[in-house]
Formats: C-alpha cells, sequence, structure tokens
C-alpha cells in the first residue's frame, strides 16, 4: 500500500471526503485529539508531497495555525482550476 493509497482510504487519523479531481482529508472528529493526530499526519501528508500525488490546497485554521483540510490530487489527475 503506497502512502497515497493510506490517504485515500482513511483511518481513524482522519476522514476523506471525494472532491473535484481528488479527495479531501480532515480530522475525524472536533475534540483536541483528534485534531492533534490529524495534524500530525497532515505534515506528513505534505512532506511526502510529490509520492504519486500533489498538495492542491490546504485550510489552515487562523486561531491555531494547524491544518484543518488538505486537498490531495493524485499525479495523474489534472488539477481542476
Amino acid at each position: 500500500m503506497t502512502y497515497l493509497d493510506f490517504l485515500r482510504t482513511g483511518s481513524p487519523l482522519h476522514r476523506v471526503t471525494p472532491c473535484e479531481s481528488g479527495f479531501c482529508i480532515a480530522p475525524v472528529g472536533e475534540d483536541a485529539a483528534a485534531r492533534e493526530a490529524f495534524q500530525a499526519l497532515a505534515e506528513v501528508a505534505v512532506e511526502r508531497e510529490g509520492q504519486g500525488y500533489r498538495i492542491a490546497d490546504v485550510t489552515i485554521s487562523e486561531v491555531s495555525g494547524a491544518y484543518e483540510v488538505v486537498f490531495v490530487a493524485p499525479l495523474e489527475a489534472p488539477l481542476q482550476t
């Protein structure tokens, strides 16, 4: 399983929503533990960009500076503008 497959599948740390030419990942809950776990996962996803996917966009909290949503686009999919 590639990291892209892991991101696309979802986990106890993140939920997946299909959107445009890829998918969005977000925390599984609104509590601090869920947001903290997602933050770690999102940081790794951003670091691994280029390994079968690109980070097309992110939503960052104005209050905490943490990732709220990360839009992932597989490299073989064209980016919708």
